[in-house]
């Protein structure tokens, strides 16, 4: 299977997992997803659990490819969502992928709900390189 392809897989299987976590009105916490493992990250604050994560992706030995993947806000057109981000890397590429799903989420009456589809917000530098 070509590797972008492979990535591509394990970068959506990561965003899934995550929007299956927060779809029934949980919190998620951040992971590193890699073919063979899931790796989370609790902490008392997100930018800490995602602090710990990017170490964590750093150190990973004998992975060629791996997704992060943590909930935060996305501003588009001057309204803020919530929104669940992926960056997914390959060991042997200079750039990752970084998505952002955006979603309302699970209320009093109020369901939850994917709002729109995955964009890609860019593709930062790869922390193996």
């Amino acid at each position: 299977m070509d590797q972008n392809v492979k990535l591509n897989d394990l970068m959506f299987k990561a965003l899934d997992h995550a929007i299956d976590s927060i779809a029934s009105g949980g919190e998620l916490v951040t992971f590193v997803m890699t073919e063979n493992n899931l790796q989370r990250f609790v902490t008392s604050t997100l930018d800490e659990s995602k602090e710990r994560a990017e170490e964590y992706l750093i150190g990973l030995k004998g992975e060629t490819l791996a997704a992060l993947a943590y909930e935060g806000y996305l501003t588009l057109e001057g309204t803020k969502f919530n929104a669940v981000f992926t960056k997914a890397f390959d060991v042997n590429e200079e750039k990752g992928v970084l998505i952002a799903q955006r979603y309302e989420p699970k209320g009093f009456l109020k369901k939850f709900n994917i709002v729109g589809n995955p964009a890609l917000i860019e593709h930062p530098s790869n922390p193996w390189k």
